[in-house]
């Protein structure tokens, strides 16, 4: 083979454009892979993909990259000895696993089978599982935002999202969109920022995100539940809540306001002083409902023993602002998930 010949021909060769997706996280961007020759030469993001939109975190651009790593598992491994594998076909590894797991079940029920991944594979995995008979569904969400998925799915049936282009006051506790995976959030951001939209961030260091920030308060770590209490009990004790809103959407109102938690009290537990935290709640009631607390991700949604109760503080000082479902306030998420029966499987739009 003339290899100076093919290299030239490489050179030529055609370079053809496939809309994707990334796989490097659970977000899946849109993607757009550049093939040449028969090989995945370069990945950029898609411009009408909601969470990309035109870019890509450093992620995108290394799983394009593992797309040729020479330790890259690229079909089914056999464990023929203590670490020692060999691979087989995939007929085989299908054949071998339904075997097995048909007995297992058969022995023992279907609540033996356990699914363990990274996640994002629910749209399968779940009514696959629920064939068998078990709820066993494992994955790193518990290190990530499980507390947030869980608090927002029984609060208000399901996740929001804020709405970046059209809010005029944005809070941001423990999260960090400029070193997060979304890449197009960052894009929104600034430009909103450029319209004039005021930012905060709260965070224990002077993340990326800070650096863009009108003002960066730090805070004790794990504390964040105190300064979310403290915002709430700003908001009714000085009659700046949506009363409208709360009236027709919220149950429980009048066993929450009891509870006392002011400002002072958050301050000593938090290091924020108390009358930062008043002004921010007056800030957002100002702006409100173009104004949210954001949902966050990662940190106080996984990392804290009290992460589940800081989720629903983040859920109440939202629904005490009235900015669900209004421009520069949250909206909902849509989503696609599989259900399935023994017999059937079938598609339903969540909310």
């Amino acid at each position: 083979m003339d290899f100076k010949a093919f290299a030239e021909d490489a050179k030529s060769g055609e370079v053809t454009r496939v809309p994707s997706l990334c796989n490097g996280c659970s977000s899946y961007c849109g993607v757009w892979a550049y093939v040449k020759n028969g090989r995945l030469w370069k990945v950029e993001g898609h411009e009408m993909h909601m969470k990309s939109r035109g870019n890509l975190c450093a992620r995108g651009h290394g799983v394009a990259y593992n797309v040729y790593n020479p330790g890259r598992v690229s079909q089914p491994m056999k464990r023929i000895a203590e670490n020692k594998f060999k691979p087989i076909s995939w007929d085989e590894a299908f054949q071998e696993v339904g075997n097995k797991m048909q007995q297992l079940v058969e022995q023992h029920g279907g609540d033996k089978v356990v699914w363990a991944c990274h996640g994002g594979k629910e749209t399968y995995a779940q009514p696959f599982l629920d064939v068998l008979g078990s709820d066993n569904y494992i994955t790193h969400y518990a290190t990530c935002f499980s507390a947030k998925t869980n608090i927002w799915q029984q609060m208000c049936g399901g996740m929001y999202n804020p709405d970046f282009d059209q809010a005029k006051y944005m809070l941001f506790a423990g999260r960090n969109y400029a070193g997060g995976i979304i890449p197009a959030a960052m894009q929104r951001i600034t430009e909103a920022k450029s319209k004039g939209m005021k930012i905060i961030v709260v965070d224990p260091r002077f993340c990326e995100l800070a650096t863009i920030a009108d003002e960066w308060i730090p805070i004790k770590p794990g504390t964040d539940l105190a300064f979310f209490l403290g915002i709430a009990h700003t908001l009714i004790a000085e009659n700046l809540y949506n009363k409208e809103f709360v009236r027709k959407y919220v149950y429980g109102f009048d066993e929450f306001w009891n509870q006392g938690f002011n400002a002072e009290k958050a301050s000593e537990i938090s290091g924020i002083p108390a009358d930062k935290i008043k002004e921010i709640a007056r800030e957002l009631a100002k702006n409100a409902p173009q104004a949210f607390l954001d949902p966050g991700y990662h940190g106080l949604n996984a990392h804290y023993q009290n992460s589940n109760e800081t989720v629903m503080m983040n859920v109440i000082v939202n629904a005490l602002l009235g900015n669900f479902w209004h421009a520069g306030g949250l909206f909902p998420a849509a989503s696609y998930y599989l259900r399935a029966s023994r017999r059937n499987i079938f598609w339903h739009k969540g909310g």
